[in-house]
């Protein structure tokens, strides 16, 4: 097991055939800086850790910053996390369009129901026209 986060980041470098170079530069995150925190020189920062499970879905954060469970997420665990503000907004968003739906169900509904009312009073109002005639 890997007992620093450090260490876990090498791991997950080498897993997915990166060189420290290479890796820093699809994160995002400056080759120097990378490199001086992977050796100790420096302490992982949040924008190293959110850089790097930002590329790598799959990651486990959980597995990333304390060693616990593996470092693969399942395919199921992956789908029920939100990656991003952008996808927790994307949720709320969705959810707030699905009450705004039911609501207007309703009102097309009674709508509907108005509408049948007038056309059957205007029907009653044309019979009566047409016997008086």
């Amino acid at each position: 097991m890997e007992n620093t986060v450090n260490e876990r980041i090498k791991k997950l470098i080498r897993h997915f055939g990166f060189s420290i170079s290479a890796y820093s530069k699809e994160i995002g995150i400056a080759q120097t800086t990378l490199n001086n925190q992977i050796k100790g020189g420096s302490v992982i920062g949040v924008e190293t850790l959110l850089a790097i499970l930002s590329y790598n879905k799959e990651i486990s954060a959980e597995w990333l910053m304390r060693g616990v469970g593996d470092m693969l997420l399942s395919e199921n665990t992956k789908k029920d996390i939100p990656t991003s503000l952008s996808d927790l907004e994307k949720d709320e968003e969705n959810k707030t369009l699905k009450e705004r739906n039911l609501i207007l169900e309703k009102e097309v509904s009674y709508l509907e129901g108005q509408v049948s009312i007038l056309i059957g009073q205007s029907s009653k109002k044309e019979d009566r026209e047409g016997k008086s005639a």
